[in-house]
């Protein structure tokens, strides 16, 4: 192989990973980006200091929203600092939502479980939330879990109703109000 062949051949590589490199720095700032669940309010789907794969900008409208997503959202707290959160759509704009003890109502319909397994001190079903299925959490009867809010609202045009897939361990809807379609900036792929 000549010099000129073996400059050329090299050239071509580099600019195939130039392109690769400028294609991936676009995608993570317009469309994809890498997030990070710090706390236990998600297990057992994302283990605290799980990552996942987020579509910045998913929807185009609020009708776009699906139960059972899982979004990730800004929101300010009381300290002026802004944090995203990731919680699990539950109640959709017009829903009336109601949750009391371990029970979750959506539309006067308690959202069905189905128990999988026990693990780490919490027993694990399956959930079912119209045509939505995924897995959530709860302590197990002889953990001592507090507590957790009674709810009942309508869910306001243009919000979400949100709670973590860790039911007592997430501080979300039941404490913190809805999510308003503008603060949504990510649903988990």
């Amino acid at each position: 192989m000549s010099d000129i062949e073996s400059n050329s051949k090299k050239r071509w590589i580099q600019a195939v990973l130039l392109a690769g490199l400028v294609g991936l720095l676009l995608l993570k700032s317009f469309v994809l980006d890498i997030y990070t669940v710090p706390q236990e309010g998600m297990l057992p789907s994302i283990s605290p200091g799980g990552h996942f794969i987020g579509k910045k900008h998913p929807y185009r409208d609020p009708s776009r929203v699906r139960r059972g997503d899982v979004i990730v959202f800004s929101r300010e707290l009381p300290d002026g600092q802004r944090y995203q959160f990731v919680w699990r759509v539950v109640g959709l704009p017009g829903d009336r939502v109601e949750t009391a003890g371990d029970s979750v109502i959506v539309n006067g319909k308690e959202l069905a479980r189905e128990q999988l397994r026990a693990e780490e001190g919490l027993v694990v079903y399956r959930e079912q939330n119209g045509e939505a299925a995924y897995e959530v959490a709860y302590p197990t009867p002889v953990s001592g879990a507090t507590a957790q809010p009674k709810v009942t609202m309508v869910v306001p045009a243009g919000e979400f109703f949100t709670l973590g897939d860790n039911r007592h361990a997430a501080r979300d809807s039941r404490y913190d109000g809805t999510v308003p379609f503008g603060q949504i900036v990510a649903r988990k792929l």
